[in-house]
């Protein structure tokens, strides 16, 4: 009997604050099972709908859904009908002052809506909801206002018992006690003493329950099972009993829902009455304040958020509807800069702030600003050279040879270095994209060491006689694609020979690891070493040791980072020993190529064989 949504409905419905929430949140922030609420359908015919909002397919925290599958079921009469009426209980479903669902007739479905329009449930209830007695043939109606999933208001259910059904068996049992009281005053006393407690009892008992019930326990029953008024009267009551306390328990598996739904969203959320006082505070909230909930709840919203924007207070008052930056000031000093959006509750009686970080937003735009900074710099350095000798040579043609060949020279240095950052971004955007393809293959561990060597001499001459080689004997081969691993040992080179002086030795090793498994490629320099508060950002993009515009060490802070990605992506464990004034280690943990005996994975000593290699 249910009714799905139709297509132009849930295309309708594509735009909801539910869907915002599900692309705004992520997979790891919403769950698998996406969120669901209850929507108002828009059109000539009004009606209620569940409607539920699925991410689509991969989210991750860094990359949130990239779109939402949408499901609905409309409220209609089948759905509503699937109810019991024990206890002679309707229940219905109204948007503003129309019944929408009901398992009523249509006589008593005008009787609520009328009922609903003198109440002016379409003006709202209040969350304590609203009871409208019996009058007459009118029944007594209970109302409660259906929420969505932003706490907006749907529509209104309504739970009814005819005014015949509530009045009748009250009637009767009076009608019944008092006859019996008369007759029993008549007829003998003594009856009336020896009858007396059998009947009040029962109404005593119920009497008893009622009053539990008033106090707010419905889980209370008469226990009563005879076949007169007062017994048919008591499984009336229990069963109404009954009946309101499921309804309470899915109105608290609601809330408990919608508490969740608030607990798991990135974004901080704060509600605040109309006295400014802290009513309500997700995880996110105190997060980002770094406070507990008993700091927070039933402080004043002023002294739980030190908003400021500039320096200045935020008057979240005055900040109704808009969304500004600003930054969180906590207590021990840290700030989170977030964006700041204030909207006032819809009774007035209050104002919901909703915090987002902005703190990764920030981070790109500072990475951005390093990435123009630092390739503009490293294209300029080698261009200029390039440029100023080539104009020589143009305008100069009958140039000594020897000064053309040192032109030349420079200009083909200088245009290697240009090569070698070119290269570096497009590596660094090929691992970003996921476009890296590592073939592996048995390679010696001395074949990649050996390369290194070559290449690093033939580049820099200059420096040839500090690099050193060390590789132990009979080392099995790893399983590995050497361009990249090639790639991964130069940045690390590269790096060892900038923060080093002439003279200081750059080691290549190679052993096996400690654990015996694998084949440890190191390099290895006798340099100053890094400090430990720099180690934080040692792997960091944009990032240097010496951060300062006016460092002695150029580059554009890729290098490292560009090797723990490429690590992490092929398998190959990345490890870093180093404290200040004993020089610095980086290792690359290789895997043996297959078939390797057990005998050849013994751990053997280094065999030093200086700068000859």
């Amino acid at each position: 009997g249910r009714a799905a949504l139709t297509a132009p409905e849930l295309l309708a419905l594509s735009g909801s604050r539910v869907v915002e929430l599900v692309l705004a949140g992520g997979a790891d922030r919403v769950g698998p099972a996406g969120l669901g609420t209850v929507v108002r359908l828009v059109g000539d015919r009004p009606g209620l709908a569940v409607l539920a909002a699925v991410p689509g397919p991969r989210p991750t925290p860094q990359a949130p859904a990239p779109s939402v599958f949408l499901y609905g079921v409309r409220l209609d009469d089948a759905f509503v009908a699937r109810d019991t009426d024990a206890g002679g209980f309707g229940l219905s479903l109204l948007v503003g002052d129309d019944v929408v669902a009901s398992n009523r007739s249509g006589a008593a479905r005008e009787q609520i809506e009328q009922i609903a329009a003198r109440a002016r449930v379409a003006d709202g209830v209040d969350d304590d909801g609203l009871t409208v007695s019996a009058d007459g043939d009118s029944p007594s109606v209970s109302f409660r206002t259906l929420r969505s999933v932003t706490l907006e208001p749907a529509g209104t259910i309504a739970l009814s018992r005819s005014a015949e059904r509530s009045l009748a068996a009250q009637r009767d049992a009076l009608r019944s006690l008092l006859l019996t009281a008369v007759v029993a005053t008549a007829v003998v006393g003594g009856l009336a003493l020896l009858f007396g407690r059998r009947t009040v009892e029962p109404v005593r008992r119920l009497t008893a329950a009622a009053r539990l019930v008033t106090a707010g326990d419905l889980s209370v029953t008469t226990g009563l099972g005879g076949r007169d008024e007062v017994g048919t009267l008591s499984r009336s009551f229990d069963a109404m009993t009954g009946s309101v306390l499921r309804l309470t328990d899915d109105l608290r598996a609601s809330a408990l829902r919608l508490e969740t739904v608030l607990s798991s969203m990135s974004d901080g959320l704060v509600a605040a009455d109309a006295a400014g006082t802290v009513t309500s505070v997700n995880r996110a909230a105190l997060a980002m304040a770094a406070l507990d909930p008993e700091q927070a709840l039933g402080r004043p919203v002023w002294e739980v958020l030190d908003l400021r924007a500039g320096g200045v207070p935020v008057d979240l008052a005055a900040s109704t509807g808009a969304d500004v930056p600003a930054e969180v000031h906590r207590a021990d000093g840290t700030t989170v800069p977030v964006r700041v959006a204030v909207a006032p509750l819809d009774d007035g009686e209050g104002l919901v702030v909703v915090l987002r970080d902005t703190t990764r937003e920030r981070e790109v735009e500072r990475m951005k600003t390093e990435f123009l900074s630092n390739v503009s710099h490293e294209l300029r350095t080698p261009l200029t050279p390039i440029r100023g000798y080539a104009e020589i040579l143009v305008s100069r043609p009958g140039l000594a040879a020897d000064k053309v060949t040192s032109f030349a020279t420079t200009i083909r240095d200088e245009s290697i270095k240009m090569n070698r950052v070119v290269d570096l971004l497009v590596d660094v955007a090929a691992i970003e994209a996921g476009r890296v393809t590592v073939v592996a293959r048995p390679v010696p561990p001395s074949d990649l060491v050996d390369a290194r060597l070559e290449a690093w001499r033939t580049r820099d001459p200059a420096r040839a006689g500090d690099l050193r080689r060390r590789v132990a004997a009979r080392l099995p081969p790893v399983d590995v694609d050497p361009a990249w691993v090639g790639k991964a040992l130069d940045e690390l080179v590269d790096n060892a020979l900038k923060y080093t002086p002439p003279g200081t030795a750059v080691t290549l090793t190679a052993a096996l690891s400690p654990s015996g498994d694998r084949v440890r490629l190191a390099v290895r320099d006798a340099g100053p070493g890094i400090a430990e508060a720099d180690q934080e950002g040692l792997f960091l993009s944009f990032e240097q040791v010496d951060g300062s515009a006016t460092r002695r060490v150029g580059g554009l802070g890729l290098g490292l980072s560009f090797v723990r990605r490429l690590a992490d992506d092929a398998g190959y464990p990345l490890s870093v020993t180093t404290s200040p004034g004993k020089g610095a280690e980086f290792a690359l943990d290789l895997p043996l190529a297959a078939g390797v005996p057990e005998e050849r994975r013994t751990r053997r000593p280094l065999r030093r064989t200086g700068t000859a290699g």
